[in-house]
């Protein structure tokens, strides 16, 4: 997988100093989903909000891309592990030697440009008349209770700055195996493990959530970016339609 490849050198040291099961989870979490086609389509520059950081993957690359950014999550095991990720950041670099075999060492780097927010479960962020250029919520949608997704989404919306951006990473709801299968590992890290918050594990249909967005005068669109990947991947793109 090229992405994994070209995004552990870039976000892995700042959870070198975390326990080896936090940097398993970290590992998985870049070998299975597809960040950097996600970050790829945000805009040039500017404010994002990270909805469902978790331990701040997305919201670091993002933070080394130069946007201002400001992560929140229910969970505040995730949330801690963010902040001490960005904090003092600790960056790997290659200690040139007189033999041939160079030395890895950690060298203390500036904080990252982020800010995480606790939420209170079932909470949403409200940054008061604060508005972001970009709003991406990365495999989050299927863990928000069916009948609160369109307010969920509503209210997220609604923090989008003018010619703002949201993007939307979640699964295909009719993918055969696929989809069953990260189902499963999904109800076990819900329901058994807890190790991710969630009153569901079912993606939300495709049409409904395009449907869901454009009623919200929003321009929509779809690409599969599971190529590579074992799970069903799909972005969806929405932009504050001109108007």
């Amino acid at each position: 997988m090229t992405t994994f490849k070209r995004m552990t050198p870039k976000v892995l040291p700042y959870y070198l100093r975390e326990p080896p099961g936090v940097i398993a989870k970290i590992l998985v979490r870049l070998a299975t989903c597809p960040f950097e086609e996600v970050a790829a389509r945000l805009p040039l520059r500017g404010s994002l909000l990270d909805v469902g950081c978790g331990a701040g993957i997305f919201t670091a690359t993002a933070a080394q891309m130069g946007f201002s950014c400001v992560g929140v999550d229910v969970d505040p095991r995730k949330i801690e592990t963010a902040r001490r990720a960005t904090r003092g950041a600790a960056m790997l670099e290659w200690i040139r030697n007189t033999g041939p075999v160079h030395t890895p060492r950690l060298r203390k780097a500036d904080d990252l440009p982020v800010e995480y927010v606790l939420l209170q479960p079932e909470e949403l962020y409200s940054p008061g008349d604060r508005r972001f250029d970009a709003v991406v919520i990365n495999d989050v949608l299927h863990l928000v209770e069916p009948r609160r997704r369109e307010d969920f989404l509503r209210h997220y919306r609604g923090l989008l700055a003018h010619r703002g951006r949201m993007l939307i990473k979640t699964m295909r709801e009719d993918a055969g195996w696929r989809i069953r299968i990260h189902q499963a590992q999904e109800t076990i890290m819900v329901k058994g493990l807890r190790w991710t918050a969630g009153a569901s594990t079912e993606p939300p249909p495709i049409r409904w959530l395009t449907d869901t967005l454009s009623a919200m005068n929003l321009s929509v669109r779809v690409e599969d970016i599971s190529e590579g990947y074992p799970y069903p991947h799909v972005l969806v793109t929405a932009e504050d339609a001109p108007g």
